[in-house]
């Protein structure tokens, strides 16, 4: 590692470290360092930084996945190397300036090749990481979804062939991704995740079953009235009508959503009564809904 490559924190550190253990020393007595010193210092600091340095700490286990992807089916040794790599990367994304620089680094499309591994043990370590970059993360959230991620992370939910508590991770990492994102919600909405979270609420686990209650409260609560503005914007003049007549029972039901509808929803509100006004008009005013 030359001196330039190693982090400007460590010279610094090192020089106040000096700085102190010099005080009260003459003019004199301040030499310069020599080559031979200069090179023992810089291997020390480079050695001491490849191994405390969490941005270099996140690249060197990057490495590892990327080497062994490029090998196949990873064997028995290779797994546990990935393993190891996955644990130190999870603790290290919980610092937010790391979860971007994963992405900077290449590691969206590593994510993917792990959660297609046939050990579930690697599948569930995948899905906390994306969990762990995800979490309260707008920049990541957005950046894992342009990264065709949350198919995959479907795939999971919706295949008898996997294990309960990969199931469970999975819903994890979704949860994760789209909280607080409403492109997130309309991705996973977009690509019938909903309809694969209903389904799981008949599995035998209680607690999946009281996770998939969670991000279903979840998913509701963000998005309904937006989901249900994109289907009256379809052009079937049936899809419409449904979806009006859902608006009408949600809001009649709903203080919260009656709010929003005069508040932050007030476009969908507009849409509402000129649909209603274009109805009217074609039934002879035996449209009889308000809001």
């Amino acid at each position: 590692m030359a001196d330039d490559e190693i982090p400007h924190a460590y010279w610094k550190a090192c020089f106040n470290l000096a700085a102190q253990s010099t005080t009260g020393s003459t003019t004199s007595d301040v030499q310069e360092i020599d080559e031979e010193k200069r090179a023992w210092l810089c291997d020390a600091l480079a050695d001491y930084s490849r191994n405390t340095d969490p941005a270099l700490l996140m690249k060197k286990h990057m490495k590892t996945l990327l080497d062994i992807s490029h090998q196949g089916e990873p064997n028995d040794d290779q797994t546990r190397l990935i393993e190891q790599a996955l644990e130190a990367l999870i603790d290290l994304t919980g610092d937010s300036d790391l979860a971007v620089n994963f992405g900077k680094i290449g590691g969206y499309q590593l994510l993917k090749w792990l959660l297609r591994q046939s050990k579930p043990n690697l599948k569930c370590q995948t899905a906390e990481l994306i969990a762990e970059l995800a979490q309260n993360h707008i920049q990541s959230q957005q950046a894992l979804c342009n990264s065709h991620i949350m198919p995959v992370l479907i795939a999971l939910l919706k295949s008898d062939d996997q294990l309960i508590i990969v199931r469970r991770k999975a819903l994890y990492a979704l949860s994760c991704m789209i909280r607080g994102c409403s492109d997130a919600v309309a991705l996973f909405c977009g690509l019938g995740g909903i309809k694969y979270v209903v389904n799981l609420l008949n599995a035998e686990d209680d607690q999946l079953k009281t996770k998939c209650c969670f991000f279903l409260h979840s998913v509701v609560d963000m998005s309904l009235l937006s989901m249900i503005g994109c289907l009256i914007e379809k052009k079937d003049e049936t899809m419409q009508e449904e979806a009006v007549n859902l608006l009408h029972t949600v809001v009649s039901n709903s203080k919260k959503a009656c709010l929003a509808m005069n508040t932050t929803d007030a476009c969908l509100k507009t849409k509402f009564e000129n649909l209603c006004e274009i109805w009217k008009a074609e039934h002879h005013d035996q449209v009889s809904f308000q809001i």
